[in-house]
């Protein structure tokens, strides 16, 4: 690297030599974020790198190693907040629809069943005849509640507040239990892997959040394809408000997965969990 077989990006002279270029990623990829979570017509991987001064294969690959998500991964993920949001103002699924940044109801349609969990009318109505069941898990945030019904996961709740009235909050409606015992290694199993690289610290607490929830669903996701995890139909009839003291949560594993092959995502100890 550089020339000189003994170099150490580890190093006292390493960490000196990449650091401003780490600075420089993480601004580039806070960035980008902030357009997708901001701009009403999605900018693509060609405008968003022009933006960071990159080229489109080396933005991707900086994004990648700083989000562990592609840059079209995030905008999935934040526009399916946006939809969350809209979905529970707006007058009609229509005008949610238009309001979060979809070009047609065909497109909304073919992709938002799998962020929301449920039918956009279910949402809207709070999780009327929907069930959930949920997992705890520690993690890099304090706390993950993992909320999933037959369709897939509906919330990723982060913090250290009660995740359980949150989610009822949301989905008042809902018939919201404990996922089964059986399923919970696997749950938590997925939620430590998918931790974000180390370098994401340096990110926006958002867009870290965006980055968690999504690599939540991919690993879930994955599971779902290897047949490892299913969410039970029919769940003992525990209404949203229900009591779950006995949720017990996994053990914490907030290293994440290291982006492999680029000293300069490879922050240093001292620059992890700011």
């Amino acid at each position: 690297m550089n020339g000189d077989p003994t170099y150490d990006p580890t190093s006292d002279q390493g960490e000196q030599r990449w650091q401003p270029v780490r600075e420089r990623h993480a601004e580039a990829v806070g960035h980008a974020c902030a357009l997708l979570d901001s701009s009403e017509l999605a900018p693509n991987l060609d405008e968003l790198a022009r933006s960071a001064g990159y080229s489109r294969f080396h933005f991707h690959r900086v994004f990648k190693c700083y989000t562990g998500v592609t840059p079209h991964a995030y905008l999935a993920a934040s526009r399916a907040r946006r939809v969350r949001r809209e979905l529970s103002k707006a007058r009609t699924v229509s005008d949610a629809i238009y309001g979060s940044g979809f070009n047609s109801n065909g497109h909304f349609y073919a992709t938002i069943a799998e962020f929301l969990g449920m039918t956009p009318t279910s949402f809207r109505a709070g999780g009327r005849d929907t069930a959930i069941a949920t997992v705890l898990a520690r993690c890099s945030f304090g706390t993950a509640l993992v909320a999933m019904t037959d369709r897939g996961v509906c919330a990723v709740l982060l913090g250290q507040d009660d995740l359980h009235r949150r989610l009822a909050g949301m989905f008042p409606n809902a018939t919201i239990h404990p996922a089964d015992a059986a399923r919970w290694p696997a749950v938590q199993k997925a939620v430590h892997s998918a931790e974000p690289p180390p370098a994401s610290h340096a990110l926006p607490v958002r867009a870290r959040a965006t980055i968690f929830g999504e690599r939540v669903r991919q690993a879930l996701r994955h599971l779902a394809d290897q047949e490892q995890l299913t969410i039970p139909h029919e769940p003992s009839p525990v209404r949203a408000h229900a009591s779950t003291a006995h949720d017990s949560i996994g053990p914490s594993h907030g290293g994440g997965s290291r982006p492999g092959g680029c000293p300069s995502c490879q922050w240093p100890p001292s620059a992890r969990g700011r």
